[in-house]
């Protein structure tokens, strides 16, 4: 596939970003920070499209077709370390998405659908433990939530229906007995049990008993 050189400058109103093949200037186009474009001449060549950091090193190499991304995307670190690979479509995240530490390590594991995170989701510890997994739809939590301390042990379970938690979420002592127990309606605390180490419960709090504190979130 061809390839084509990116280069990224700032300017007054953001981003200006300039293609070229063989040191012909192609397309050009001023993007807010956010990445939104305000102003596009030319047209991207169709082939690998690749930006480098003021090192000369490589920090971002992606597919184009048709004047958008389409295809692999991987971004590097400054030294060189692959930083992320993800996939588009027509120019929005599509597909599996892998984020990794600088030492190499996986950080992340994501997939997405039209551009909105959708289907599982693992976070990994800098030790390569399972940091949590839960499940997205359409860009919203949906599913199943889990977290785990960096030696493997639970610390939170819960279920998440649309954005909001539902049911009973639980959090754990590090000896494997429940912290705190709470049940959830659409999102809102209707009540909780608080335990000791041993497993006894030492207080309660929902409707009529005063403020309700929230549980500890991810």
């Amino acid at each position: 596939m061809e390839q084509i050189t990116k280069v990224v400058s700032y300017v007054k109103d953001g981003l200006l970003a300039v293609y070229y093949r063989d040191n012909d200037e192609k397309a050009s186009e001023v993007c807010r920070q956010d990445g939104t474009v305000i102003h596009r001449s030319g047209t991207v060549p169709d082939g690998i499209v690749n930006e480098y950091y003021s090192n000369g090193k490589l920090h971002r190499s992606a597919e184009f077709k048709n004047g958008s991304e389409q295809g692999l995307c991987i971004e590097y670190y400054p030294g060189g370390e692959i930083f992320e690979k993800n996939y588009y479509r027509r120019g929005v995240l599509h597909g599996p998405s892998n984020t990794y530490r600088q030492d190499g390590l996986l950080w992340m594991e994501a997939n997405y659908k039209n551009g909105n995170l959708h289907g599982p989701f693992t976070a990994y510890f800098d030790n390569g433990a399972v940091d949590n997994r839960t499940e997205y739809v359409n860009g919203r939590l949906h599913g199943s939530y889990v977290a785990y301390n960096r030696h493997g042990i639970v610390v939170e379970e819960g279920k998440f229906v649309r954005g909001k938690k539902q049911g009973t979420y639980r959090s754990f002592h590090e000896t494997g007995f429940p912290s705190r127990v709470e049940n959830y309606r659409q999102g809102k605390l209707v009540s909780c049990v608080e335990f000791d180490e041993s497993g006894k419960a030492i207080s309660r709090c929902g409707p009529g008993r005063g403020d309700v504190p929230e549980g500890r979130t991810r």
